[in-house]
Parts: C-alpha cells; structure tokens; sequence
C-alpha cells in the first residue's frame, strides 16, 4: 500500500500519513485495552482510583510513542521513505 502511494500519490489522498495511521492505531489498541483491564479491576472488586486512571492514561502514551519511535526505523529499513526515481520522472511527464 505505501509503495502504490509513493508511485501514485493522488491515488488516495482521503487517507491520512502513514505514520499518523501508526500512532493512531497504537493509541487506540492500548486505550481499549486498558480500558478493559479497567473494567476487570472493577468487576475484581476494587474501587478504581485516579492512580489506576493515571497508570492506564501513561501506559497508552508510552506505548504510543514507542510504536512512533520504532516506526521509523522499520519504515526506512523497508524502502518507504526513498522515492522511485522512474515513477518520479514518469510523472514529470505526463
């Protein structure tokens, strides 16, 4: 998908950057899942206090932010940030 979006880059531009779709969906997966895991702790019988909010709220940024730091070097390492000198030219002239 990130290859026919460098070649074609009017394909799908309704489509936010990838690295923001990364971040987003690591934000996302973390939250629910310590959303549930609060739910757990509720149902445990515990009371939930803003320590376990707080912890919950750090973990979803931690998590995002590592997903970012990662996404970089995998992302290079996979050829997504060198631009297709052919598709570069081919599209200069059309």
């Amino acid at each position: 998908r990130e290859k026919r979006e460098m070649l074609h880059p009017n394909r799908r531009q309704e489509d936010p950057p990838a690295l923001l779709r990364i971040l987003l969906a690591a934000a996302c997966m973390t939250l629910t899942m310590q959303t549930v895991q609060l739910v757990y702790i509720y149902l445990a019988g515990s009371p939930i206090t803003i320590l376990h909010i707080t912890r919950s709220f750090l973990i979803v940024l931690w998590t995002t932010g590592l997903a970012g730091l990662i996404s970089f070097p995998v992302r290079f390492l996979l050829g997504l940030y060198r631009r297709d000198r052919r598709g570069e030219q081919e599209g200069e002239h059309l």
